[in-house]
């Protein structure tokens, strides 16, 4: 089934349309406020006009949104926390490519979150949204992203809960481009298996298979690309609400991606060596059959001349008429097949 785009035709900038398939049934938003010495959390269901609560001092607010299909709640964040209708209007669009936006209070980013699931590269998109004191993440599943983000900051452990939500933005990106390692090593380990499996019994290969590696690579690059881009942008944002010992650990993220492009294009080298191993394969093993095809007519070919000879109803024959003779035919015939079988041998034509 392919999957068409549902475009926002005939509707005014800004308009919220949700553009993807509803993955949660009921929206959840889980509430986590903290800072150096304490952290509290919250997770409820979206019931109509969900509450905020208000900026503390010294505190970060974190609101994950688990499904953005309700375009209600998307409006009311809007207005509370006064996000931009182009930018609400991006975050219900799940065909838009990773980008950074900014304005001088809010930062704004879009990623892909990958998944290698039954041989086939999924894609989730993560939205990202924060300023000074909060950051609002959309993820379009209701299985948690982040979760090793919040063990983090309930343990204390790293710098998470020392730094502002620059940094959470950071960590979040950090996550993400973690699981992509994760999802590329898990495509070469799938692409080595369908190696082992070519040079065992290449019939046993579903030709889609093939296809299907370069359709994930070419996924995953599509995702990382622009994803690059996006890094560099919010790397370089003169705003703000971007710390200066933030962007250190920016940097590394952009490496990160450097890494995995260079993984991907390796890998890329490997798909088109497995297609040629694939069918060098099936012509190696086409060929095989082939020669033992050739082997068996050239030994009957002088058997069935003989035989031919010997069917023809002429009356002057006089081998037919021979006491032995039948036996004679047989014994030389036998003779033509061991000669030619040690001749094939001699040339070594057959292995």
């Amino acid at each position: 089934m392919i999957l068409r785009r549902k475009r926002n035709i005939h509707t005014t900038p800004g308009s919220i349309v949700f553009t993807g398939q509803k993955k949660v049934e009921n929206v959840t938003i889980h509430y986590l406020s903290y800072n150096k010495n304490s952290f509290k959390e919250e997770t409820h269901h979206v019931v109509a006009n969900p509450v905020f609560h208000a900026l503390e001092n010294d505190y970060i607010q974190w609101y994950d949104i688990r499904g953005i299909h309700d375009v209600d709640l998307i409006a009311s964040i809007g207005k509370h926390y006064n996000v931009h209708p182009l930018i609400q209007e991006d975050i219900v669009d799940v065909y838009q490519r990773p980008k950074f936006d900014e304005s001088p209070e809010n930062g704004f980013i879009i990623c892909h979150a990958l998944d290698f699931q039954n041989q086939i590269v999924v894609k989730e998109n993560v939205s990202i949204y924060f300023g000074k004191g909060f950051l609002i993440s959309f993820q379009e599943n209701e299985t948690d992203l982040f979760e090793g983000i919040r063990n983090r900051i309930r343990q204390d452990k790293g710098k998470v809960r020392e730094m502002n939500t620059d940094y959470l933005a950071y960590a979040l990106l950090d996550h993400i481009i973690d699981k992509y390692f994760i999802v590329v090593d898990s495509m070469n380990e799938y692409t080595q298996e369908l190696e082992e499996l070519i040079i065992k019994n290449p019939e046993n290969l579903e030709k889609s298979s093939l296809q299907q590696l370069k359709r994930n690579n070419q996924r995953v690059k599509r995702s990382i690309h622009p994803l690059r881009e996006t890094i560099s942008q919010f790397l370089q944002s003169e705003t703000d609400y971007v710390d200066e010992k933030t962007r250190i650990y920016i940097r590394d993220l952009r490496t990160n991606l450097m890494h995995l492009l260079d993984m991907l294009e390796n890998n890329r080298d490997i798909v088109f060596g497995l297609q040629d191993l694939y069918l060098s394969e099936l012509n190696f093993k086409m060929n095989k059959v082939i020669q033992v095809l050739t082997v068996v007519t050239t030994i009957f070919v002088p058997l069935t001349f003989i035989v031919g000879i010997y069917g023809m109803n002429f009356d002057h024959m006089p081998e037919l008429h021979w006491r032995y003779g039948y036996f004679i035919i047989l014994l030389f015939m036998l003779l033509i097949s061991v000669g030619a079988i040690l001749f094939i041998r001699s040339r070594k034509w057959l292995h």
